[in-house]
């Protein structure tokens, strides 16, 4: 599983600067460990984990005192509320047009906040790349989306693989190549340089 440390930040660099050699359009990579909070998943999950468990009891062929039975079933929902906050299991027990929604809003959220639309010839490109949902989504100023039509990112965004650094700076390179022949690096140059580091949220 990717993940945004150094590596991550030195291999994405990189291949953001060879990316903009051969374009003039704008590169910002921001990866973040999650879109959403979910925290209504991990708890709707316990709570209904603890009334399966009551109901069980009501059937035990021994009598439990009421007081320790609610403090078993305390137990349980907070091991069940911590067991069901790993991504995996929110992953699997949230529905992907959720997950799907807050990447495309935190997506253009941080379009907004590195100024990828500040480029004087809006040519800026954001990639934004969220773990715990384990999707990329790509978000373009309007001058890229003047030569490229939106069929084009749907078809690169699927080649990003985010299970793997590799499968991710492979996207990051399809990505670029596509960018090369629809906006060719000019003496012009994008009129506003960005940083070629990863934004890496905490």
């Amino acid at each position: 599983m990717v993940k945004g440390d150094a590596a991550f930040a030195s291999r994405v660099e990189q291949t953001v600067a060879a990316i903009e050699a051969g374009t003039d359009a704008e590169v910002v990579v921001v990866s973040a460990p999650r879109s959403g909070t979910y925290r209504d998943v991990p708890f709707a999950a316990a709570s209904a984990l603890v009334f399966l468990a009551m109901n069980a009891a009501l059937f035990l062929p021994f009598t439990v005192s009421p007081w320790a039975l609610s403090l078993e079933l305390l137990l349980l929902w907070a091991a069940g509320a911590w067991l069901f906050s790993s991504a995996p299991v929110m992953r699997a027990l949230t529905h992907p047009e959720r997950r799907r929604r807050h990447v495309r809003e935190a997506a253009f959220a941080e379009f907004h906040r590195e100024a990828v639309h500040a480029t004087p010839r809006r040519i800026g490109v954001l990639v934004y790349v969220s773990f715990l949902e384990q999707q990329v989504e790509i978000v373009c100023d309007v001058g890229i989306d003047a030569v490229l039509p939106g069929g084009r990112w749907i078809e690169v965004r699927r080649l990003f693989e985010v299970h793997t650094l590799d499968g991710f700076v492979t996207g990051l390179s399809a990505m670029g190549a596509l960018l090369a022949e629809a906006v060719p690096a000019s003496e012009h140059g994008p009129g506003l340089e960005l940083s070629d580091a990863p934004r890496i949220r905490s």
